[in-house]
Formats: C-alpha cells, structure tokens, sequence
C-alpha cells in the first residue's frame, strides 16, 4: 500500500478514541453512541463439529451465518425441521471448506478430515510417462500446456516472470522434470496443473498430461513444498509456493491454500517483500519490479482466502509500505515508470486494481467481521470504506478511459486490437468484484432488527448487487461462442470467487423473495 493511501487509512481507522466535550468528561457514565445502525451488526462464525477432537471453524466473514439464517428461513417457509445439532449440519458448507467436503477412506486414517491421497484428476486427463501413448514433452508441448495459465491468470497474478518461465520449459523439455531444481519444477507443476483444471470449463479438448508435470493429490503437494520449508527463503521458493497456492485457490481448496498462505507470507516477511524496494538501493529495476508484483499476488491471493473462510487477516495494512506496481511514489520516476522486461506498466495495472479491491475486502473484514469485543462497526467508519469503494470504481473508470480516445480515433478496427491493457473479461470481473464487495460491506446488517432503516437499506443494496451479479454472469453465457479445440471462455468463468458471488447473491434473492421484499418468481429465475 502506498505511503499516502496508508496514511489516510491510519488516520481515519487506527483510531479508537474519540474528542468528548467538557459536558462528557463530567459524565462518564454516558458513553457515546457509535453504532447508530439501531441494530448490532453481530454476525457470527461457526465452530462445526468434524468429529473426535477435530472442530472446525469457519468465520462470519464467509457469510456462514447469513447462509444459515436463510436456511432457517426455508425451513420455517415449508414446515421442515432443522437437525437439532446445528454444527452437524453439512449442507450449509461454503465454497472452499474443501476439509469438510471430503470425507476419509479407511486407507487415509491417518490424515483425518479430508482424504488427502484423492487424486485432482480423473483418468482420462493424466497418463504416465512410461505408458505406451504418452505424449512426448517437447518444448512446443510444454508450451501448450501452459497456455491456459498465461492466458487466463498471469495477467491478474504475474508473480512470474515470463522469459524466465519459458527458460525454465526449455531445461524440462531437455533435461527431464526430474533434472531441474525443486523450485522449478513445483513452477511447471504449478502451472500445467492449473492449466489442466481450466481445461475442464474450456470447452475445448486437450490430450492427456505427463502426471509428473501436474501435481496428482494434496498429500503429493505436501512433498514438493519441503524444499521451501528446509532451506531459507528466496526469491524463487516463494514464487514456488505462490504458484502452488495459486492452484489451490483456482481449485476451491482454500483450507490448504490458508495453510500455505500462512507459509508464503512469512516467507515474504523474511525476504522484506513488504517494504517498497525503491527505499533501498539493494535491488535492480528488475528485481524491484519482480519484488512487487510477488507481493501483491499473494497479497491478493490472501485476502481473497480470509473472506472465504472468514478467517483474520494475516497480512496488516499498516506493516505494509510497498507501492502498489503501477503506482510507484518512493522513486525518482512516480507514476512515469518506464517499461520493463517486455511488461509495460500499463499492463500491471489489472494487478493494481486487484491489490486495492484485496485492502477493501481486509477493511470490511475488519469494519463487519471482527471479534464481537473488538470489532468498532461505526457510521463514520461504514461511510469510510463506501468511499473508498467508490474511489476505487472510479480509479477503474479512470484506467480504462485512459484509452478511449486510441479507440475513438480507430473505432473500426478489430475488437483483439484494443489498445487497453485490460480485456474486456477482466472489466466484466473488476464489475462483479465491485457488485461482491457491496454485498460483503451490506449484508451484515441484515443480522440486525429488519425493521431499521439502516437493514432495509443494506437490504436493497444486496438485492441490487446481487442481481447485477448474476445478469453479468448470465449474458456472458448467452454471448459465448461454443468454443473448439484450443479456444478458451471468458476469464471470468474461471475465476475462483465466482462460485462465492453467485451463490451469496442467491441466498441474498432468496432471503428477500422469503421475506416479501422482491417477487418470488424473480428470485426462482
């Protein structure tokens, strides 16, 4: 976060003691209303029961006790009956409590929870390398089987640099997997895994990978990740474990991406990549620029983790000194930085946006989620962070204006050839992101009395979002081309919080629809 937009945010939310007048400071009896809602705003999280000596907790943060307010809700609406044991019920799950979804086989006994020896991959997608059949792995193969990943994510997370990666490609095709370094080869790990999974929602049919360029299981994950926990951090073992993390998230597997999360980021720690790198004369342009797209990944990649389990911040805004990679204010060249390494700062602007939508989902974590005894949901700190999500909409509209007059002045040429540095996918996910954030800000004061004019208006606010979310989400599946051999869909449909978004903003319809607010036939459809 930037020195100044750090500031603002100290100044404006660090601080828990407020000015009393002389007539206050007589009467210390009377404390000053904060919460002027006229309701609590006291969501809740869950300890679920997981068996023996094996609980489970997920945050309100999750949205868990909305999810299952609405279940309440449907249940009284058709005269069921609700188990009596609340914490055994299972379909209430989240998306990403990938520790609840599987249950163990009698050979995974001794990793209760979750059956970490389950293959990702059906039989048709991976093939051994000494089968009769298996693909040769060729640098063009290679370069194929990663083309989902450059495509489709790189430009949202480019915590690698891509002449680098394709150096690395070219000693696996040569050499082998088995011949490169650990790092290495949990990047083209890494990489082919993701692109594989993507393959499933492509539409487009893609032959069988090598398993031993793809990671098969969570407990094979575990193995290749001890490099990083046995030696000391660098640059490349935090890539390593970022792209790992990476594949986790796409997977919906957040309970494991959490636990590596918490690796990365000390790891990021030790390395100092927090602190912007122009304050310190250590590193290269190249180095400075690797640094802080690294960060941001996976501070981006964190964030997005703690509001699906709910869980606390692992990362705090107020340690954070790095620029974000568009913006750079503590060098000699602000906000005029050349290009580098054949990535123009234009295009690290997606990244940008990403980095400060994840400071706007840690401030309503803080602002709606934390700990009852500690959590300060005020007015003034609600009109806070509304202000900086429509700063930061209106940062998006600035972005991308930047460049209609190069398509004013060319309207007829091809749609691929547009000058901007954001595709029209990563718009349509910038939009959902801002419909997402607006539930996430409202929909706690929905636990509050329905009666208020502060739930009724954090009500139609949800409904508004919601259904923005799923008409973008709908006309994107009425506009898509059947896509053939090689052919991608949008971005946007393989974005992991998509699977979060739709189905809050259906438990937010059929919340409204239940209690009269909106039709029921609009919710059904």
């Amino acid at each position: 976060m930037s020195v100044t937009a750090g500031a603002k945010y100290d100044d404006a939310w660090s601080s828990q003691t407020e000015t009393r007048s002389p007539t206050q400071s007589q009467n210390p009896t009377k404390r000053r209303r904060t919460d002027s809602y006229g309701g609590s705003t006291q969501e809740t999280g869950l300890m679920r029961n997981g068996g023996e000596g094996l609980p489970r907790f997920i945050g309100s943060g999750s949205g868990i006790h909305f999810i299952r307010t609405v279940y309440d809700v449907l249940a009284r609406s058709t005269g069921a009956k609700r188990t009596k044991n609340r914490a055994d019920v299972s379909g209430d799950l989240v998306p990403g409590e990938d520790d609840q979804l599987v249950e163990p086989t009698p050979g995974d006994e001794a990793v209760p929870g979750t059956n970490a020896r389950a293959s990702f991959w059906q039989t048709a997608e991976i093939i051994q390398d000494t089968e009769p059949g298996a693909p040769p792995v060729n640098f063009g193969s290679l370069v194929e089987w990663t083309k989902s990943y450059f495509k489709n994510w790189h430009p949202a997370f480019p915590l690698l640099h891509g002449p680098e990666v394709l150096e690395i490609l070219e000693h696996v095709s040569t050499q082998g997997i088995a011949n490169v370094s650990e790092s290495d080869a949990t990047i083209v790990q890494s990489i082919v895994s993701i692109s594989l999974a993507d393959s499933r929602q492509s539409g487009g049919k893609q032959g069988a990978v090598p398993a031993s360029l793809v990671f098969l299981s969570l407990e094979n994950i575990a193995a290749s990740l001890a490099f990083a926990l046995g030696s000391p951090a660098s640059l490349k073992s935090v890539q390593a474990a970022a792209c790992v993390m990476l594949f986790l998230v796409s997977m919906l597997r957040f309970n494991m991406a959490s636990r590596l999360g918490g690796i990365v980021t000390r790891m990021s720690f030790h390395l100092g990549l927090h602190r912007c790198p122009c304050r310190f004369s250590n590193f290269t342009p190249h180095e400075a620029s690797m640094r802080k797209r690294v960060w941001w990944s996976i501070y981006c990649l964190e964030r997005m983790v703690c509001q699906s389990l709910g869980l606390p911040l692992a990362i705090r805004d107020d340690d954070v000194d790095a620029c974000f990679p568009a913006q750079e204010l503590h060098g000699d060249t602000a906000d005029s930085l050349p290009s580098e390494d054949g990535l123009e700062v234009d295009q690290l602007q997606l990244l940008t946006l990403l980095a400060k939508h994840a400071r706007l989902r840690g401030m309503i974590l803080e602002l709606r989620n934390k700990t009852l005894s500690a959590r300060h949901d005020s007015v003034g700190r609600s009109l806070f962070v509304q202000a900086e999500l429509t700063r930061w909409v209106n940062n998006i509209h600035d972005v991308t204006d930047n460049h209609r007059d190069n398509e004013d002045a060319a309207f007829q040429q091809p749609a691929e050839e547009d000058s901007c540095p954001i595709s029209t996918s990563h718009k349509m996910l910038l939009l959902i992101l801002q419909h997402e954030s607006t539930i996430s800000l409202n929909r706690p004061l929905l636990a509050s009395k329905s009666d208020t004019p502060a739930s009724q208006a954090a009500l139609q606010a949800c409904i508004n979002a919601s259904r923005a979310i799923i008409d973008t989400i709908d006309s994107l599946q009425a506009r898509e081309k059947p896509c053939g051999a090689g052919a991608y869909p949008h971005q946007i449909m393989l974005w992991p919080l998509l699977t979060w978004s739709t189905w809050m903003s259906c438990f937010v319809l059929t919340y409204a629809a239940l209690g009269g607010v909106t039709a029921v036939s609009s919710a059904q459809r």
